[in-house]
């Protein structure tokens, strides 16, 4: 039986989820690390607002995005099931899973529930998206701009 790797099979790797390991308590719940940066308000509203808009499959994200959701708001599945339309399309993409036919449950799944999550859950999922990292990079570009701005104006 061939075994696909897992999250957990890397969990060594400080990095592999963008700085943000996990750990486990001694009840084995999931605890979460903060973000290495820490991104304003604003920014992360634009990227939660860019998953919703451009769905996760086209964004990116990490497999274990689902649970991690699940663990911090484990009413969310509700929350996304309360809309009739969300309710009729999940069920339609489940059909498909079933059948083995292609299908966007998770992409589905996974951009509904992004729109139900607080803005403190987000933050801590928000890691898992592949365009955090990109906001990362430009906030850390902007502040070695910033850095050499004022390293070229000290040596004037």
């Amino acid at each position: 039986m061939v075994r696909n790797l897992e999250p957990e099979d890397f969990e060594d790797v400080s990095d592999f989820f963008f700085n943000n390991k996990k750990g486990y308590t001694d009840q084995f719940h999931k605890v979460f690390s903060p973000a290495s940066v820490d991104l304003s308000q604003g920014t992360y509203k634009h990227l939660k607002q860019e998953i919703v808009d451009d769905s996760a499959l086209n964004i990116g994200y990490s497999s274990e995005i689902k649970s991690d959701m699940f663990y911090l708001d484990p009413d969310l599945l509700k929350k996304v099931m309360v809309n009739e339309n969300i309710a009729q399309g999940l069920s339609s993409e489940a059909e498909k899973l079933d059948q083995g036919r292609a299908n966007l449950f998770d992409n589905m799944i996974v951009t509904e529930m992004t729109k139900e999550l607080n803005y403190q859950d987000f933050k801590t999922v928000a890691p898992k998206f592949m365009n955090f990292a990109k906001a990362e990079r430009a906030q850390q570009e902007d502040l070695d701009f910033a850095v050499s701005q004022i390293d070229d104006a000290i040596n004037i």
